[in-house]
């Protein structure tokens, strides 16, 4: 009995010390990740949120943290179930799976990698996220365009969906556009409008301050009379 509680403990503490070395190495993993891509690498160590941190990074729609941790939940409580309840876990193991490959699936894009290197990533996630955070080959380009819903996305598995909110947001915007520039339109007018009959007011106000010109004929001078006392002075010498 003794032996056999020491095994367990032994087991135990080998077990845990092996998961916590592989978190460790995992997190330093994610600070250069995260370091390259402008994030606080420390975050790196945060559990859970580092990865809502990477799926920021691959600009992946928000619900996909959901599937990441949703089924883990939810198929701890389906064991419980018997029978149907293995099945359900498991079907919900392969969701978390494939929400994690879909995560990868952009993050792989961001840093411009190759079709193969996206399989590692997805397949050996520590392996490819070590050569992501120390390879000089590969750097964070925030210019990249990605799909919102991952390869489920680009394979149209939830494409159709999409379109159609895309469209009708599309056509709201277009209406909305179309009033506002009619809006803008009219404002541009009744504006003009009142410019016009500013400049009006202001040309004839300058034309009634003008002096008014004095229309009368002008006045001739007189002319100077010769003096007549003079006149006959000069003739009497």
């Amino acid at each position: 009995m003794v032996t056999a509680l020491f095994v367990f403990t032994f087991v135990f503490l080998i077990v845990g010390i092996i998961i916590l070395g592989v978190y460790v190495v995992e997190s330093i993993f994610r600070m250069k990740i995260f370091e390259k891509a402008g994030r606080n690498k420390w975050l790196g160590f945060v559990p859970i949120y580092k990865d809502y941190i990477l799926i920021e990074i691959g600009e992946i729609n928000w619900y996909w943290m959901i599937a990441l941790y949703g089924p883990i939940l939810l198929g701890v409580v389906a064991s419980c179930i018997p029978f149907f309840g293995s099945i359900l876990s498991s079907a919900l193991a392969i969701l978390s799976i494939v929400a994690r490959v879909n995560v990868y699936y952009n993050v792989a894009k961001k840093f411009k990698t190759e079709d193969w290197f996206m399989i590692i990533l997805a397949l050996v996630p520590i392996v490819g996220e070590g050569i992501l955070a120390f390879s000089s080959n590969y750097e964070y380009h925030a210019d990249v365009e990605t799909e919102p819903d991952g390869f489920c996305g680009d394979l149209g598995i939830i494409k159709e969906t999409t379109d159609d909110n895309s469209t009708n947001t599309n056509n709201e915007n277009i209406t909305s556009t179309t009033n506002t520039y009619k809006n803008e339109e009219v404002k541009v007018t009744t504006e003009q409008i009142k410019e016009v009959n500013k400049e009006e007011v202001k040309e004839a106000t300058v034309e009634e301050e003008k002096p008014k010109k004095n229309n009368y004929p002008k006045k001739n001078k007189p002319h100077h009379k010769p003096n007549n006392n003079n006149v006959k002075e000069d003739k009497k010498d």
